[in-house]
């Protein structure tokens, strides 16, 4: 017990999007997460005893011997702290029911060019799904797993008098009213526990685990968006600002939106909490609904693209150049939507956080491409200058 409370304790909450975080399990000596950045003797003592103690507990140690494979857990975490919400059993279960039901409909409904969008937060995915949910179920361009959360929110309005793109647009609307939202539909969000059983992610959720990973594996052509990663963890600090003002951690409350601000957080996240949470090198990022987490999490399902053993993504889209390669694979396919048809996307507000890349220094440019290298190298992105 207090080997597991030594553990929880570095487990961290979200007031936003359901932040957590996963553990990795490395040797007996180093222990389940062997975090140890200055390097202590001590610490290091410490961490074998607590290897010892949990290296029989699958919650504490996820990772079976052989690298990159996971001991899949079927639930994730009793409750999401910080907006008095319980998710319970029956979240994942309904999860799960939901899922595997569209796997069967779409197998038995196939006409060879079925498509599904796999959605990389921050990457455009609003005005994706935005198109995806404008047309009734059955006649869509595409699937998603934000269509089976949406089509639910839908068939429980009353009245029925709104459609679930027109719920989606609506929700949407800006970054100020959709935690809200959120947070009163959350049973309905597809949770899915990480394999460590000590977080989660809703219709972000990386393909680690079993549910997820058989959602892209059902014959359709995924496609997703990626995008440079200095401007989207930009982005992302931006989307998520109210939020991290709260976590006393990040030292940001009171602050404006400024870059200031932005360098203050930067130097913290990207620190020894970027260890955790970011890079992957202790357990599976599930910051702020998988908000921070490395777009090879997505595509490959592995911390790297050279570690991967399955590409769940196939047809790669990039945000610097969304219209030309959202509007040729709609073509390609037999679409007729086109990324101008999108009535609803988040934007950052520059007025409300007026800095970009342009004003970051070079020395968190620098500690960003270490944190997110192997999305650098998988995706080819220019060093961040």
């Amino acid at each position: 017990m207090r080997a597991q409370l030594v553990v929880l304790s570095l487990i961290w909450a979200s007031p936003h999007l359901g932040n957590a975080m996963a553990v990795r399990k490395t040797t007996e000596k180093e222990g389940p997460i062997g975090f140890n950045p200055s390097g202590n003797p001590i610490v290091n003592t410490i961490w074998g005893i607590v290897g010892k103690i949990t290296k029989d507990m699958p919650s504490m140690n996820p990772y079976k011997e052989d690298e990159g494979e996971y001991n899949i857990t079927k639930y994730g975490p009793s409750n999401v702290v910080g907006q008095n919400v319980t998710i319970e059993e029956a979240d994942y279960k309904l999860a799960e029911k939901l899922i595997y039901e569209d796997i069967t409909a779409r197998k038995q409904s196939s006409d060879g060019k079925c498509l599904k969008f796999m959605h990389i937060p921050k990457t455009g995915g609003t005005a994706i799904n935005s198109i995806g949910l404008q047309k009734p179920k059955g006649q869509r361009p595409f699937h998603s797993l934000m269509e089976l959360v949406f089509d639910g929110i839908a068939a429980d309005e009353g009245d029925h008098s709104k459609t679930a793109g027109q719920i989606f647009d609506e929700s949407h609307a800006n970054v100020t009213a959709y935690p809200k939202f959120f947070w009163e539909h959350t049973h309905k969000y597809l949770w899915r526990p990480m394999p460590d059983k000590m977080a989660a992610c809703t219709v972000h959720t990386p393909p680690v685990e079993n549910v997820t990973k058989d959602y892209f594996s059902d014959g359709c052509t995924n496609f997703c968006v990626i995008r440079d990663p200095l401007e989207r963890f930009i982005s992302t600090f931006k989307f998520n600002f109210e939020s991290l003002q709260k976590l006393e951690r990040y030292d940001i409350a009171g602050r404006q939106c400024t870059i200031e601000t932005f360098e203050k957080f930067a130097g913290k996240y990207l620190g020894d909490i970027g260890k955790i949470q970011v890079s992957g090198t202790y357990g599976i990022p599930t910051a702020s609904d998988c908000h921070f987490v490395p777009q090879v999490y997505m595509v490959y399902g592995a911390k790297s693209k050279a570690r991967a053993k399955t590409q769940y993504c196939h047809r790669i889209l990039n945000a610097s150049r969304l219209d030309n390669d959202f509007d040729g694979l709609m073509k390609e396919f037999g679409r007729d939507e086109r990324l101008k048809d999108a009535s609803a996307a988040f934007h950052s507000d520059s007025m409300r956080c007026p800095f970009d890349r342009r004003d970051v220094k070079q020395a968190t440019k620098d500690k960003l491409f270490q944190i997110y290298q192997a999305d650098y190298e998988a995706f080819n992105f220019d060093y961040p200058e």
